[in-house]
């Protein structure tokens, strides 16, 4: 943390001041809000210290509310006194009242890290950071957490030079919270400030995995770190947003050998992608915002660098270091940024090969759809704003951010390390890449290096309490259509943004024109656009004939296997499903950058239509339903003759085969630049990085049940 000249301080508090006045003179013509007074009783919590914070040229305060239900509303409890400095030190024990005995498993407290601005006698205050944590995550914390504060868009909170993430150590008493109404459901599941040295065991490996986004993104990570653990014993420290932390404990909570710790990226993938201008930009037709997004899909979250490099930091002088990252495709800079920093081998572990650059000519970024526009300007987009040459240079700009300290040359600097172009570093030292679908999913681009390796595809099967069943009405739903003898089909859009009006628009005009009697049961979420009143009534209609089903959720698993013909999304998890279980299957919908590549498996393997998107769907749905539905058809002969691996098969043991064969095998060295020179040696941990007061990461364990 650089220390700011006086000038500077000044200059700053004079401008903040400035900015606060309105609510500074009205605090003064209404005589100032009083504050509610701190609790003097129930049980104390000790508010320690932050580091690193933002320079502030004002003190800095926390404020503790609660949500005893969990929920997005939290009341006030009690807060510190203002306090100066980069890393301000209260030791403030707070009591938080008698009534914090009576919350449960499902209260969460929130800290907010806020700027006390003072004019004379008025004040207000300027937000800086926030954690939230359950208070169950407290109970079992062993009295410590260390929380990481985000920002207003849910971003890590990063200062200093180099950039270092801002962490709230908070502290309970010891028997503190014995009286709080709380329960442990899980014994495998705890929080610890220390999780390595009071867990003596020695694993076989120690794997960091990378990755955010939304769940959909994070769950074959999740379904590969318990195969890590469940068949080779490894520890796994799993790095991701705190949304997930609940889904990645609960998955893992059965795994019977090795462990899974949980320690948080910062970030809020899913917040950003239901705001208006993410649906927005998401529901393009275009390809030019298409390749504009898979340009920016590894700078959106380069925010978590820094807090990757800290865990890193922190694991790396523990007592078994860390053996190999692995990473999601949208944090390949990131990752090859920490290998190279912490002399660690990186192995990607990538979902969507179309992000992978070839100079083959039918090797495409983005693949090219029908979106119902004016034909000459789609297929001029098609030859402009779909190959690897147009999205280089589209890359490199979001990577750049000449002027931003979160770059990826800035990050790298900060780290003592040369600038590094991520694709060309990865082609030129042959760094290995696992692409979990089968060999002949799609043509392999001929310039690919050998480490790019294809394997099958991996599912989270799902172990929650009636995760292997249907809800009744969908039972009902199937049966009623089987008893008048009508085939069935299920059309599902998962969390994608499709206005309902055109699928149910699509729905309704298969079950009106198809000459085939049959049954459809939509899955997904119910997007809150108007429905026309005459198709809200046809739609009324069918269902009362038992043709038409909406229903929020269903286990695919179970559903599927009884299902005749598919209209999905195109998300890889869903499609392979679908096509496994060899029966037509089209894509559709808002069809988002591997959306299309999935669309295109389909066509290619001749079991549907080439992807379009949902308004140009319409108009070939009713061909589809009549092909998809009779079993003589060229998609039910061509899926029939399908082979995508068994449906019972998870896929889990081919991956980890794969990164168990790497690191047995191989001769896995910690990745270079792309600048590097072929027997130069590798980076070592410079003395001075990340030289910030360290502040070790919440972490939740999940340890296997055996004796050791």
């Amino acid at each position: 943390h650089k220390e700011s000249s006086a000038p500077v301080l000044i200059a700053a508090r004079v401008g903040a001041l400035l900015a606060d006045l309105p609510w500074l003179l009205c605090n003064v013509a209404t005589g100032g809000a009083s504050e509610p007074p701190n609790p003097t009783d129930g049980p104390m919590i000790t508010i320690v210290r932050a580091a690193v914070t933002p320079a502030a040229p004002f003190g800095l305060y926390v404020t503790v509310s609660v949500s005893v239900d969990g929920g997005t509303k939290f009341d006030f409890v009690c807060r510190t006194t203002a306090v100066k400095g980069p890393t301000p030190e209260w030791k403030a024990q707070l009591c938080l009242g008698e009534q914090a005995k009576q919350w449960g498993n499902s209260a969460k407290l929130k800290f907010l890290l806020l700027e006390e601005h003072k004019l004379g006698t008025a004040k207000t205050s300027a937000f800086v950071g926030c954690a939230v944590v359950a208070l169950s995550d407290l109970k079992s914390a062993d009295g410590c957490n260390e929380l990481l504060f985000s920002d207003i868009d849910s971003e890590p909170v990063l200062s200093g030079a180099p950039l270092t993430p801002c962490f709230l150590t908070t502290a309970f008493a010891d028997g503190e919270l014995n009286g709080l109404a709380l329960t442990t459901s899980n014994s495998r599941v705890s929080v610890s400030k220390h999780p390595l040295s009071s867990h003596p065991r020695r694993y076989a490996r120690h794997a960091f995995i990378m990755s955010r986004g939304t769940r959909g993104d994070v769950q074959p990570f999740v379904a590969l770190a318990c195969g890590l653990c469940n068949e080779l014993g490894w520890l796994v420290t799993f790095c991701t947003e705190d949304r997930w932390k609940d889904f990645v404990v609960s998955k893992c909570a059965d795994i019977s050998d090795g462990a899974v710790r949980f320690v948080t990226s910062g970030g809020d993938t899913q917040r950003q992608t239901e705001s208006w201008i993410s649906k927005e930009i998401m529901s393009s037709k275009t390809e030019a915002l298409q390749e504009l997004m898979m340009a920016a899909s590894e700078s959106n979250f380069f925010p978590s660098g820094p807090v990757f490099l800290h865990h890193l930091r922190l694991l790396q002088a523990s007592e078994q270091r860390i053996d190999l990252i692995i990473n999601a495709f949208t944090l390949t800079g990131i990752a090859l940024l920490c290998g190279e920093a912490h002399c660690i081998p990186v192995v990607g572990f990538c979902l969507q090969p179309s992000c992978i650059p070839s100079d083959d000519p039918e090797w495409h970024a983005i693949i090219p759809v029908d979106s119902g526009g004016l034909s000459l300007l789609e297929q001029a987009e098609a030859k402009l704003f779909t190959s690897h040459t147009s999205l280089k240079p589209l890359r490199r700009i979001f990577e750049l951010h000449p002027f931003s300290s979160l770059s990826l040359p800035s990050l790298r600097a900060q780290c003592g390390l040369q600038s590094s172009i991520t694709w060309k570093a990865m082609f030129k030292w042959q760094l290995p890449l696992i692409i979990p679908m089968l060999p002949d999913t799609f043509p392999r681009p001929s310039d690919w290096p050998s480490n790019f390796i294809s394997t099958d595809f991996i599912f989270l099967r799902s172990s929650a309490p009636g995760g292997g069943s249907l809800a009744k009405p969908i039972v009902d739903f199937i049966d009623a259509a089987r008893a008048k003898q009508r085939k069935l089909m299920v059309m599902t859009f998962s969390s994608m943004p499709v206005p309902r009006r055109l699928a149910l628009g699509a729905a309704v005009e298969m079950l009106q024109k198809s000459k085939h009697d049959f049954a459809l049961l939509y899955v997904g979420k119910r997007q809150p656009d108007e429905v026309p009143g005459a198709m809200q009534a046809v739609a009324a209609r069918l269902e009362v004939e038992g043709k038409l089903l909406e229903v929020e959720g269903a286990d695919f698993g179970v559903l599927f296997p009884r299902m005749d013909a598919f209209v999905v999304h195109g998300g890889l998890g869903t499609t392979v499903e679908a096509l496994r279980m060899r029966k037509p299957t089209a894509v559709t919908g808002i069809l988002l950058m591997d959306q299309r590549f999935w669309g295109m498996v389909c066509f290619e393997k001749g079991v549907g239509p080439k992807p379009m998107h949902i308004e140009a769907w319409k108009s070939i749905a009713v061909d589809w339903a009549d092909r998809a539905l009779d079993s003589d058809s060229d998609y039910s002969k061509a899926a029939a003759a399908l082979c995508f691996g068994d449906e019972a098969n998870d896929g889990v043991s081919e991956n980890v085969l794969a990164f168990h064969h790497l690191l047995s095998h191989g001769e896995l060295q910690p990745p270079k630049g792309h600048l590097a020179q072929a027997a130069g040696t590798f980076p070592k941990k410079r003395d001075n990085m990340h030289s910030s007061t360290i502040i070790a990461p919440t972490p939740v364990f999940v340890m296997a049940q055996r004796s050791y």
